[in-house]
């Protein structure tokens, strides 16, 4: 009875199935935004997790990839191998995206693949981008989109409510420890994707194409803007299987210079 109660409870993705849906989702936006990546560049992935983007700007472009994320030593993301990659051409750097440990003027490509969401001060990310890139450099910038906020809502309804329904009632029984990693409110309203003390709802407003192209315009001239495709939220089971509409994405990808 607890094995079943246990898999009601966690009626999510299997980490498998994860890995799954998220490198199906990494390629199909990777597909949409290489025939920008010029060859034998110096690569700068923002927010590198695994470094997944990397390897196929490696394998793919023969670029020199540099990746910086604050959280190496619990990397996120498509897994890999990095031990087949040269240290020389594929190396990984603590840091964060507001101040970022790499020389002014010095890549060619600035690549951010859903990390602006997760900063602290987006404006100031940007204007960091801006500094590392050369002129005449490429940035390469994807966020979620309000899409993709709305179909995390009603997953989350979907998928979480049982548990959130559990946790408020076993509230008063959890010991200290849990409760200052979690907030009583956090099982009341969905929390933001991005932000752990906005909700939901903030996605929906601030995670339109127009505000995210506002955002990058104050640094950057944006030359195309990219929909690769409307897919599920890969955390949890799947409710429709991915598309390519002319209108609707869940990320947008942005070829700045």
């Amino acid at each position: 009875m607890k094995k079943i109660l246990r898999a009601v409870y966690y009626w999510l993705s299997t980490p498998e199935e994860f890995q799954t849906y998220q490198k199906k989702i990494r390629d199909t936006e990777w597909k949409a935004i290489s025939p920008y990546i010029p060859k034998g560049s110096k690569f700068l992935d923002i927010g590198c997790g695994t470094g997944y983007s990397m390897t196929m700007a490696l394998n793919e472009f023969d670029c020199d990839c540099v990746g910086v994320d604050p959280f190496l030593s619990n990397y996120a993301g498509v897994n890999i191998d990095r031990s087949k990659y040269p240290e020389d051409r594929f190396s990984m750097i603590e840091g964060w995206a507001e101040d970022l440990p790499v020389e002014t003027d010095s890549v060619d490509v600035v690549y951010s693949s859903h990390m602006l969401e997760h900063t602290d001060d987006e404006l100031k990310s940007v204007q960091e981008m801006r500094r590392v890139l050369k002129p005449g450099g490429i940035m390469i910038l994807g966020v979620p989109t309000a899409s993709m906020a709305l179909v995390r809502l009603f997953s989350m309804i979907l998928f979480d409510t049982h548990r959130n329904i559990f946790n408020v009632l076993y509230w008063p029984f959890r010991d200290e420890d849990f409760k200052k990693d979690r907030k009583l409110i956090d099982f009341i309203r969905p929390v933001s994707h991005g932000q752990p003390n906005r909700s939901i709802f903030f996605d929906l407003l601030h995670y339109k194409v127009t505000n995210w192209k506002k955002i990058l315009e104050t640094e950057f001239t944006v030359k195309e803007v990219l929909l690769p495709a409307f897919y599920p939220y890969p955390d949890y089971y799947q409710l429709f299987s991915m598309k390519k509409k002319k209108d609707r994405s869940s990320s947008v990808f942005f070829i700045c210079e």
